[in-house]
């Protein structure tokens, strides 16, 4: 059974080479490839380079996504850009702790902070 998610994009204002996603809902392997293709499309096809990430209403990822996420970094920091996870919830945050991946990923507390840092 396939478990929701809602990504909503935001242009950053000033900045034509970067959008902000909003995220609620659950990221797991039911939906990553949909949204895998959302991001993968959106950096080949609009000239975007920069990806926040705001996952304040991110309840909760799996492995899977994990994964995923680690990708997009890669492919962002490969096209000269920043890919940045902002107002992560402390659920959310722990799982990213647990393994190690917050010594990889860019994290702000807030999405003007995130944006500040372009």
């Amino acid at each position: 059974m396939a478990t929701d998610i809602q990504i909503v994009q935001e242009d950053v204002a000033g900045r034509s080479d970067s959008k902000i996603m909003h995220f609620s809902g659950s990221l797991d392997a039911t939906n990553i490839q949909a949204v895998s293709d959302q991001i993968i499309s959106l950096l080949n096809d609009s000239g975007v380079v920069n990806i926040i990430a705001d996952f304040e209403q991110l309840k909760y990822l799996n492995s899977t996504a994990l994964g995923n996420i680690i990708d997009y970094n890669k492919r962002v920091v490969q096209k000269g850009g920043k890919f940045i996870l902002a107002a992560v919830n402390e659920n959310v945050f722990e799982i990213f702790d647990i393994v190690g991946a917050t010594s990889i990923l860019n994290f702000q507390d807030t999405i003007d902070d995130a944006i500040n840092s372009l």
